[in-house]
């Protein structure tokens, strides 16, 4: 067992130890070998009997509740034996909260723990509340964090959709998680330094891996084009009769096999005349010319092919050779007429080029007619989650492209395990899926586990149907000046107001988008006449509108020291924590100073839980907790004095206060950070 000193407090870790006290767990672990009355084997195998509260009225009377419809299930007319009782109460483990009471009232078995004892050790060390519940789950382990927004990357950042907006924002949000849990993450794409994209995305508060400018992803793409090439899953019809499908297609020529075609040219003043011949499987070309006494003979195979020109009356030569992967040209002039042929083939064939006085032209053979069944491989693998529409795939050189980076990434990737979790907007999943079976058909990503996070779209109302994020952030923008202006006047002027109202609009942007469920629409109201709600469910404003509260309270706090209003800060351990008795005091700890760190882990927990091809993370879930914080610290600062009068006997309850207001804020601090956002000091 582990000593309860030392762990932090941890709601998951007690409600587990309340359901084994409860069900007599810990007893039949003792070497009980009589069941426990009243309570049947199926009963002790179900679900978590406990539920925290979280509401101001019940927290008054319990903080945890086993409802009596569950002790029903358990327990005979939900009778609890006394002995289970007991067990409740003297429940000690690492991260269990200390348990004063447990008694049975109308609504169920109600607990009420300790709470001026976990006041004073929360208090004490406030920062280990601040990090994730298992910082270290993520050792070891890696996450390629895909931005399928990116790909490609527009070359402006007027071209970027509000939905793109909002997976960019996800794949940043999930990146700083992640990290703080101990994920090695890698982001992909990286982008060119000094870019448009870039100079935007850190207007944005994003730090987005770089690359030289021009730098090139050929050989790792030519790598990838073999290994398609290769596989199982290409389509070795479409390899045998590539030449000639790709030969009809560019001069289009029917699809029936045997036709033949026959062009004739004529030039009246050189009074020559060529005449061609083709046929599918072996072609040959010739050429008689009567007046210059110059005679052309050319003869095709379809493995080896050989050209050579031969003429008489001006004694030159011209002669060609195809080599594999290579196309060329050839000129063949006599007196003063040119004639110029080209032949194709398919992946494998290619044409050199050679020319008196010139120089030799090779140019890469890619497999841009390589085709992929991608049905086949969704079948025999048994891979869930994809769409039924996937079939034979015609592999476009911008999948290669991308599969390129995210072979890059990977590399950049230090961790054994590696997960690539591609943040994708639903408009592209279809395209994603295809890419992801690229990957896993070119093997070279190894035993990577892929998963699809798929965003959904962002609908606005006021600019136009296609409003670029651009747009968005300067309209957002114009409305905080405006509205800073309305509030507080002229004096909205210079660098600071500047760099408050930046910060404010980032806030703004970040909540409106993250605060949603990332599955569902976001829907914006862009009108001009509009305003920024300073309120309510997704207001990034309102937050840190709080947040400046918290720094205000404690300059002044300060500033009054300096006058010798007030004494220094006593140490933490000389604190009256018993003084906290106002019920919004214990709200703000047990509600989120406790959790905050579970709050963490969410994001890791899903992700090494996860099984099917598509993940549901709850990206949403640091905005709301921030929006909650600030509206119950809103009520409570604007209930409670905290800076009272200067008499000393009401210092005790004032650092008690100014204890619990700095955990809100450095809590406030830390969430924000997980955004990108920079704390505001003042308004």
């Amino acid at each position: 067992m582990e000593n309860p000193e030392d762990s932090a407090f941890q709601i998951s870790s007690t409600v587990r130890a309340l359901s084994s006290a409860l069900r007599g767990e810990s007893r039949s672990a003792a070497g009980s070998e009589a069941p426990v009355v009243g309570v049947s084997s199926s009963s002790v195998r179900g679900g978590c009997p406990w539920f925290k509260e979280s509401s101001a009225k019940n927290l008054r009377s319990r903080d945890f509740i086993a409802p009596s419809a569950v002790l029903n299930k358990l327990f005979p007319e939900g009778q609890v034996p006394e002995e289970a009782v007991q067990e409740v109460m003297s429940v000690q483990d690492g991260g269990v909260l200390p348990v004063q009471s447990c008694v049975r009232g109308r609504s169920g078995l109600q607990v009420l723990v300790d709470r001026p004892a976990v006041f004073r050790k929360v208090l004490d060390e406030f920062p280990r509340y601040l990090r994730p519940g298992r910082p270290r789950a993520g050792e070891g382990r890696g996450v390629l964090l895909n931005c399928t927004a990116l790909q490609g990357a527009p070359a402006r950042p007027e071209e970027l959709t509000l939905s793109h907006l909002r997976a960019l924002l996800i794949t940043d949000h999930l990146a700083e998680l992640l990290r703080m849990q101990g994920y090695s993450v890698s982001l992909s794409p990286a982008l060119e330094e000094c870019s448009d994209i870039i100079t935007f995305l850190h207007q944005l508060g994003v730090d987005w891996p770089t690359v030289p400018a021009g730098w090139s992803n050929r050989e790792r793409e030519a790598e990838l084009w073999e290994a398609l090439r290769s596989s199982v899953y290409t389509e070795r019809e479409e390899r045998e009769t590539g030449m000639e499908r790709r030969e009809e297609r560019q001069t289009g020529r029917g699809t029936r096999e045997g036709e033949e075609e026959a062009q004739a040219v004529k030039e009246a003043g050189g009074g020559r005349e060529v005449s061609r011949e083709t046929e599918r499987e072996t072609r040959g070309e010739g050429a008689e010319e009567a007046g210059g006494g110059r005679e052309v003979s050319r003869e095709t195979e379809r493995e080896t092919r050989g050209e050579g020109a031969e003429e008489a009356g001006g004694g030159r030569e011209v002669s060609r050779e195809t080599e594999r992967e290579t196309r060329g040209e050839g000129a063949e002039e006599a007196g003063g007429g040119r004639e110029v042929s080209r032949e194709t083939e398919m992946e494998s064939r290619g044409e050199g080029a050679e020319e008196a006085g010139g120089e030799a032209r090779k140019q890469f053979g890619s497999a841009a007619q390589v085709r992929v069944d991608l049905g086949r491989l969704v079948k025999e693998r048994g891979l869930l989650g994809f769409d039924p529409n996937l079939g034979s795939c015609l592999v476009q050189e911008r999948c290669v492209a991308h599969l390129a980076e995210l072979q890059g990434a990977l590399s950049r990737c230090e961790a054994g395990l590696c997960t690539a979790l591609h943040v994708v907007c639903c408009e592209d999943e279809f395209q994603l899926q295809q890419t992801d079976l690229l990957w896993r058909i070119a093997g070279l990503g190894g035993k990577i586990v892929q998963r699809h996070l798929v965003v959904g779209p962002v609908t606005a109302t006021g600019l136009g149907s296609r409003t670029s994020t651009s747009q968005y952030l300067q309209l957002r923008g114009a409305q905080m000046r405006d509205a800073s202006v309305m509030k507080y006047g002229p004096q909205v002027n210079g660098d600071s107001w500047n760099d408050i109202i930046k910060v404010m609009t980032l806030a703004a942007v970040r909540f409106e988008l993250l605060t949603t469920a990332h599955r569902c629409p976001v829907s914006l109201d862009l009108r001009k006449e509009s305003s920024v709600s300073t309120k309510g469910s997704r207001s990034g404003v309102f937050v840190m509108y709080n947040c400046a509260r918290l720094s205000m309270l404690f300059q002044s706090y300060q500033a009054s020291v300096q006058q010798g209003l007030y004494p220094e800060f006593p140490e933490a351990s000389q604190l009256q924590v018993a003084a906290l008795r106002e019920e919004g005091e214990w709200q703000l700890l047990f509600n989120y100073i406790i959790p905050f760190g579970e709050l963490l882990d969410q994001s890791g927990q899903t992700l090494r839980s996860s099984t099917g091809v598509r993940i549901t993370l709850g990206t949403e879930a640091v905005c709301k907790f921030l929006v909650s914080l600030s509206m119950d610290f809103s009520s409570y600062y604007n209930r409670v004095h905290i800076l009272g009068e200067p008499l000393p006997h009401l210092f005790s309850q004032m650092f008690a206060r100014l204890q619990l207001m700095r955990g809100v804020k450095e809590l406030l601090h830390c969430a924000l950070s997980t955004l990108h956002i920079p704390p505001l000091h003042q308004i």
